[in-house]
């Protein structure tokens, strides 16, 4: 993969915003010929703002991706210290899959705190990247 730009933008986590932001980060996933990562990238991006949005009292956050090599780095800081966690879904509930969701793209997430709240980040591997290897 060729080395790309990151991206980072700073967004409100409404709902109304999640379209543009997911509009943005599809525009660059295509920019950068990344669109291989960009069905788990943009759950990962949506997921972790619709977070802010129904748990963290003030609404901004920062969205960064950054590629590397074979893999892909989702990252969206908020400024809240409570820490996510995983729980086994309702499947018939409209919401509480986030995380879940999260944990199987990238069983290694993690969370690192701030000074001013914290930053999750996920890790998508690039498909194709290890091509040629056995």
């Amino acid at each position: 993969m060729a080395q790309h730009q990151e991206y980072v933008e700073k967004v409100t986590a409404t709902p109304k915003a999640l379209q543009g932001v997911r509009r943005s980060v599809a525009s660059y996933l295509q920019d950068t010929n990344l669109v291989s990562v960009a069905d788990e990238v943009l759950l990962i991006v949506t997921e972790l703002l619709s977070n802010v949005y129904k748990h963290v009292d003030e609404h901004e956050a920062v969205v960064r991706l950054v590629p590397q090599g074979d893999t892909f780095l989702v990252c969206v800081s908020d400024q809240s210290w409570v820490l996510p966690s995983v729980r086994e879904p309702d499947w018939d509930s409209t919401d509480g899959r986030g995380m879940f969701l999260i944990s199987q793209i990238d069983p290694t997430w993690q969370t690192t705190i701030t000074g001013t709240g914290k930053t999750i980040s996920c890790t998508v591997r690039v498909p194709g990247a290890l091509a040629g290897f056995r």
